[in-house]
């Protein structure tokens, strides 16, 4: 009978650092990328400013600029919350959520020109042509649109963990208001 090899520990198991400590340096660390993303779109990060400003563009497009925003509201979320226990799914949620977005901006293209559009820094860049280019080669722009709309109302119940009942109630009460 072979022997059970052990496993190897990773670097931060080997540090053995408490859950909090890695969460708070994530934090940090999430914190000084959202800022330096954000400092890259004035011209203010230097030479490394303008390479972070040209992937994020060919990366992401146009949406781009929200990239930061959400780093930074991930780290507070994560400093604030340091009690309240991230699923999988919530993670699950915010990438599908913005691949799904990338996509949706990126689909208003036709299909012959959204490569060019996506390494221009346009639309949703090569994240959303990735998405948008085979749902509108193959299916359509309505059947994609349909699709895409779809996954981006998955994704935001798995990022915020309730019920299409739940978002529904909500819309109406937000709207009923408006009148």
């Amino acid at each position: 009978m072979a022997r059970r090899r052990r496993r190897q520990l990773s670097f931060f198991e080997k540090m053995n650092l408490n859950p909090d400590i890695n969460r708070g340096l994530l934090a940090i660390f999430l914190f000084i990328a959202g800022a330096l993303a954000a400092l890259s779109f004035f011209g203010l990060a230097g030479v490394a400013g303008h390479f972070i400003d040209a992937l994020l563009a060919i990366a992401f497009g146009q949406v781009r600029y929200t990239f930061p925003i959400i780093l930074l509201l991930v780290a507070v979320l994560m400093i604030k919350d340091m009690d309240y226990n991230y699923q999988p799914t919530h993670w699950l949620g915010a990438i599908l959520f913005f691949l799904s977005f990338n996509a949706l901006v990126h689909l208003h293209n036709p299909t012959e020109i959204m490569w060019d559009m996506a390494v221009q820094g346009y639309g949703g860049g090569l994240i959303g042509f990735l998405l948008a280019w085979p749902f509108a080669s193959y299916i359509g722009y309505w059947g994609g649109l349909i699709i895409l709309i779809g996954l981006t109302l998955i994704a935001i119940i798995f990022l915020f963990n309730t019920s299409l009942a739940k978002i529904v109630d909500l819309h109406r009460r937000l709207f009923s208001t408006l009148g």
